[in-house]
């Protein structure tokens, strides 16, 4: 639902440019490629990024190449940010997208800030519909699916180890048997042996 109250937040005109962040880095993956696809100009910036591309990544933002720049922090990082800005003396709104799994969180941020954040909802929003697909896969789908990744390449590389030992054993037995017969080896390439 997230995912989709922001593509409404930024293409009503809610929102110029934002900075996005997010839980994790796969989430902001995720959360990237839908607003690209959504036709919203984003790019992402995590630690799992090389130092140019976040350094990229950050000044394209800065020129307005990306009208989203999406990073995961942790809380105590959101209110940082938001403070720096208003050191700044920048002026802009910080959003707040909270589904009710969020609402720990939400705590946590207005107990450190020592304010409550007031709650606005976006006139005209199917809240209650179903999303298109969640920004992430819960952490146990994850760990099923390497895990299955992992047995279906140990399958493949068991099929070539037996398959390489039976040509071995068939090419083996070939050489026994002409051997045997008391015909000459055959050359593989090249003339026969005269």
């Amino acid at each position: 639902m997230k995912g989709e109250l922001l593509v409404e937040l930024l293409t009503r005109g809610h929102m110029e440019d934002a900075l996005i962040f997010t839980r994790t880095k796969h989430r902001a993956d995720r959360l990237a490629k839908l607003l690209n696809r959504k036709g919203i100009s984003a790019e992402r910036i995590h630690g799992n990024r090389s130092q140019s591309q976040r350094t990229r990544a950050l000044a394209a933002f800065k020129a307005g190449d990306f009208r989203v720049l999406v990073a995961p922090p942790v809380p105590e990082d959101y209110i940082h940010r938001v403070g720096r800005t208003a050191r700044a003396e920048a002026t802009g709104d910080a959003f707040t997208l909270v589904a009710p799994e969020d609402e720990a969180d939400i705590k946590r941020i207005e107990r450190a800030v020592g304010a409550k954040i007031p709650r606005v909802r976006l006139e005209d929003f199917p809240y209650g519909s179903a999303p298109e697909a969640p920004l992430e896969q819960p952490r146990q789908q994850r760990i099923a699916a390497i895990r299955a990744k992992k047995a279906a390449d140990r399958q493949r590389a068991a099929a070539k180890v037996a398959k390489k030992a039976a040509t071995q054993t068939t090419t083996q037995t070939t050489t026994q048997t002409a051997a045997e017969a008391g015909r000459p080896r055959r050359r593989r390439y090249g003339r026969r042996p005269s």
